[in-house]
């Protein structure tokens, strides 16, 4: 063990019980399951399944059961393996979600839903457009919010895939133009997210040999308040994997991004150091046997859980972490209707309901 991962061992031990408050809640955003469809409203033989909330506790308790928030209908058709990216003000929740299209375009929707009672107060075709359906995120401060997504940037020699974040007013209003979060062109569409902070942007950069094979690098931005790059990014793991999330900065200094090795489909934390951007020792299993789909595992902002999809199955694991970010307890499941597109939101301590 290097002296860095020493120091992150003892920090932990430290930190952890003091920052973990078993009363904390959390809502989990997911979309169902992939149904068939051959109905005229769908122009696809298959689309993505309803979009759900849920609420747990920290350690793992079922507060609200999954519940069906916004269906398929002649407005709002998800695509398949479809995003959801939610966020808070006051009592209720913003809910974004892509929507199915033939093109390369996909329309972005906002729902604002109750907290008290699930109930869609209003739900709202935006003017933002995504290239990439499959991965939304949007973070999670008391204001200067930004929603983050992938889509094409005219420039005079082309259009380029560009990782953009849509300024957002308080009560989740889209505000201004979007801020371009990475200096480079995208190299695919690939997995993108932020941490709830908005200070890492995470994304892959993906390359690929003459044979067209893929080597996934898992790269971290940082960010500035309103979303503008600081410095180079940094590549903190390479190879057959899939960047899947990266907590804030704990307690020790360290964050914790989340990945899964291609295959077989493992998942893994890796922490990483906030000053340096670099990992620290080596990544640690959570689980096997998780889904390849984009947004389907997500880890707690603050380190203390993950949750992830079983492979080939409509079944959400919680899986709690210890002080040095290894699994603790055995995995709990807490929803059977998951298909995709997982987003988790730590509740405010001031609009718990």
């Amino acid at each position: 063990m290097n002296l860095s991962a020493f120091a992150f061992f003892l920090l932990a031990l430290s930190a952890f019980v003091a920052s973990c408050d078993a009363a904390d809640n959390y809502w989990i955003s997911f979309t169902g399951p992939v149904i068939s469809s051959n109905s005229a409203s769908s122009p696809s033989s298959s689309i993505g399944g309803p979009k759900y909330l849920m609420k747990i506790d920290a350690l793992g308790n079922i507060l609200e059961p999954a519940r069906l928030v916004i269906r398929n209908s002649r407005t709002y058709v998800s695509p398949v393996y479809g995003a959801t990216a939610i966020s808070e003000n006051d009592s209720l929740l913003n809910m974004w979600m892509p929507a199915f299209s033939e093109s390369i375009h996909h329309r972005v929707f906002r729902a604002m839903i109750r907290k008290d009672t699930l109930e869609v107060t209003a739900f709202i075709k935006t003017d933002l457009q995504v290239r990439n359906d499959y991965n939304l995120q949007v973070t999670q401060r008391p204001e200067s919010n930004l929603l983050v997504m992938e889509d094409f940037v005219s420039t005079v020699q082309s259009d380029t895939l560009r990782y953009l974040g849509a300024p957002l007013s308080n009560n989740g209003t889209v505000i201004g133009k979007r801020v371009e979060l990475s200096p480079q062109p995208v190299s695919c569409p690939c997995e993108v997210g932020i941490s709830a902070d908005g200070k890492i942007l995470f994304f892959n950069d993906a390359k690929f040999n003459s044979s067209g094979v893929e080597t996934a690098l898992f790269t971290l931005q940082r960010l500035d308040l309103h979303g503008n790059p600081i410095g180079h990014p940094e590549v903190i793991a390479k190879g057959r994997l899939v960047p899947t999330d990266i907590s804030n900065i704990l307690p020790t200094g360290y964050r914790l991004a989340l990945f899964r090795g291609l295959p077989p489909l493992t998942l893994y934390v890796m922490p990483i150091s906030n000053e340096s951007l670099q990992r620290i020792g080596a990544p640690i299993r959570i689980a096997s046997q998780t889904d390849i789909a984009s947004q389907s595992a997500a880890i707690d902002p603050y380190g203390h859980f993950v949750v992830y999809k079983r492979f080939n199955t409509p079944y959400l694991f919680f899986q709690a972490l210890d002080a040095l970010a290894h699994p603790s307890g055995k995995p709990k499941m807490i929803s059977d209707k998951v298909g995709s597109g997982i987003d988790i939101l730590k509740e405010s301590d001031t609009t718990k309901q």
